[in-house]
């Protein structure tokens, strides 16, 4: 469910998007410690403002904002041809159902333990660092335009699911049979106006 990063020499810059003070300062000390360029977004608009302004590699996004909330911030992403790959991290586990939630690489459920982000942020799976044979750089592959082909699998296999339980489940399908050709009328090989030798 997530992209490749490349643990090298790169310093990573995350966006903490969330409306409340003490847990983005809380979260900027700690990724700082670690290594990492840590910018902060109060609320949506901030975020969607940021996200177009700077290089960045990680959204850390919480759901429940003022002004432009989590769910409206990846709507307007799904829209786009390229954006950073989003962590969700909220109290609220009722957004999970939303399908503008697969916009995003993981849902992580936020409580005081920040032990499973970390670990997310840190694996290797989280961010799309990569290269680009096209261009012959380095860089986010998601913001080269680069489609990640496990999560447009991943996409496929859910429809697939989809369409699948809607046909187990249906009494009836309508189908369109085509139809069989019928001849011309006066029968193959006949030469035009029926033979009548005019």
């Amino acid at each position: 469910m997530g992209k490749v990063i490349n643990k090298g020499s790169n310093i990573k810059t995350l966006l903490i998007a969330d409306d409340e003070k003490h847990i983005r300062i809380l979260y900027k000390e700690i990724l700082e410690k670690k290594g990492y360029k840590v910018l902060l977004a109060e609320n949506g608009q901030q975020t969607l403002s940021m996200i177009e302004k700077a290089q960045i590699d990680l959204v850390i996004l919480d759901m429940r904002m003022p002004d432009v909330n989590g769910v409206e911030v990846l709507r307007e992403l799904g829209t786009k041809k390229s954006h950073p790959p989003v962590l969700i991290n909220s109290a609220y586990s009722g957004y999970m159902e939303d399908h503008h939630c697969w916009v995003a690489e993981d849902y992580i459920i936020k409580t005081s333990d920040l032990t499973e982000l970390l670990k997310k942020i840190e694996e290797d799976k989280i961010i799309d660092f990569g290269f680009n044979a096209l261009n012959g750089k380095f860089g986010s592959m998601t913001q080269f335009g680069i489609l990640d082909p496990l999560k447009v699998t991943r996409l496929a296999l859910q429809n697939a699911a989809s369409v699948a339980m809607m046909v187990l489940t249906t009494e009836g399908l309508v189908t369109d049979l085509p139809e069989k050709e019928n001849p011309p009328v006066g029968g193959p090989g006949m030469p035009p106006g029926g033979g009548m030798g005019y």
